[in-house]
């Protein structure tokens, strides 16, 4: 059964495909996504949000529409630079994720492209099968069930994801939650693969960690060419913007990243 939600100051499309989540398709203008076990569909029409397959409750905080949205733009809004990007990425959200999926998703994207890390992750999902209507989803095996040493397309990855899928248990995911933001960070880097900008990725979007503000190359270049052009490290471009940015550094370079990638690629 299709529901309805009013929405306001929300883009489900910059928000799903700000390259902070992998598990969704477009087909005939819905998004179909798959969390843990729950694979749902959901549109957007003006300010109207139609969605099937899960709760209202559920999609709120998924989708991160419990957030004062007016306020976090005003407190990131310090210049013309971040006021260009909140108005070309208008209603972006940052998504609540799943921390092994979101995990396991960025660990793939080492070295990698979105294409590239949605089909890795659908290679991995072996898990139960999910149906929505005639369309089909698997779920993603939770900690300790993964198979990925013998999935030829991981490439390297696959060696990291093994380790992982080793050590990390539903009870280590949950202690990392309760730890302050360096803390977590600490934890998450002695992991296989692991580094700075795969653990903030993970504590930004798995955690809710808004401190948190992951460095990868189009964030690098738009920090440089706008922020901090002598910061060449990521880590202290990284650290340059959570102190700048504050409290909500994670949706200024979200807002940053998907400004620079898709409107300025050129």
């Amino acid at each position: 059964m299709i529901k309805n939600l009013s929405v306001s100051n929300f883009s489900l499309q910059h928000s799903l495909e700000s390259g902070q989540f992998f598990r969704y398709s477009l087909v005939d203008g819905w998004y179909y996504v798959t969390v843990r076990d729950m694979f749902f569909r959901l549109r957007q029409q003006n300010n109207l949000l139609e969605f099937e397959g899960c709760s209202e409750l559920f999609i709120k905080h998924f989708l991160g529409l419990d957030i004062d949205y007016a306020a976090m733009v005003e407190f990131i809004a310090k210049d013309d630079c971040m006021k260009q990007a909140i108005v070309c990425c208008q209603g972006l959200r940052l998504l609540n994720q799943d921390p092994w999926e979101c995990l396991v998703g960025f660990v793939l994207s080492s070295v990698s492209n979105i294409k590239r890390i949605t089909a890795n992750l659908q290679s991995l999902s072996t898990g139960d099968e999910l149906r929505l209507g005639t369309h089909v989803s698997c779920m993603l095996p939770r900690p300790g069930s993964l198979t990925a040493s013998s999935n030829a397309r991981l490439g390297f990855r696959a060696k990291y994801l093994s380790e992982i899928n080793e050590l990390v248990t539903e009870s280590w995911l949950r202690k990392i939650g309760k730890l302050p933001y360096l803390s977590a960070k600490e934890e998450l880097m002695t992991l296989s693969g692991v580094g700075e900008k795969i653990a903030d990725c993970v504590l930004l979007f798995g955690y809710g960690f808004h401190e948190a503000f992951p460095v990868d190359v189009w964030v690098q270049r738009v920090m440089q060419e706008n922020y901090c052009p002598k910061l060449k490290k990521p880590e202290h471009i990284a650290s340059f913007g959570r102190n700048y940015f504050g409290t909500h550094a994670g949706y200024a370079q979200q807002f940053l990243y998907h400004w620079r990638r898709s409107f300025l690629s050129s």
